[in-house]
């Protein structure tokens, strides 16, 4: 049994690190269903290019965020997550208020995990700019 579940995890570690690593790219390309080649790579545009990565292939996904390892997933997407939001810095206003780093990156990471699980509940019903623009007025 051990051995199955580090190869499980060690595969949804992978797709995650697949994804995070793409969006991390220095010089990224144009791609069929979107284009961030030209941005300049704001925390909410790397979002945005995230969540275009899961509704591009979200067959994969919600495979796995409906199996039973889902949560290997997500342990690893906030993992990823907060490495990325914590490289562009905490909020000039989180840092006026004293809030441990720590604590607003656990709960922003987990906000946005709970985003995205909502909008695949709903079918991709927004689309990722959307999506991301709902994120933002709900944590900014």
């Amino acid at each position: 049994m051990t051995g199955g579940t580090l190869t499980c995890r060690s595969l949804l570690r992978a797709t995650c690190d697949e994804l995070f690593h793409h969006v991390f790219e220095d010089h990224p390309v144009a791609e069929e269903s979107h284009d961030f080649s030209g941005a300049t790579l704001t925390l909410q545009g790397m979002l945005t290019h995230i969540l275009y990565h899961l509704r591009d292939d979200r067959e994969r996904y919600a495979r796995i965020f409906s199996c039973e390892s889902s949560e290997l997933f997500w342990s690893s997407f906030k993992e990823q997550l907060a490495t990325l939001v914590a490289t562009r810095g905490l909020p000039q206003a989180i840092r006026e208020q004293g809030v441990p780093e720590d604590f607003f990156l656990d709960w922003y990471c987990s906000s946005f995990v709970e985003a995205v699980r909502w909008w695949f509940h709903t079918g991709l019903s927004s689309t990722p700019e959307e999506l991301e623009d709902f994120f933002e007025k709900v944590t900014g």
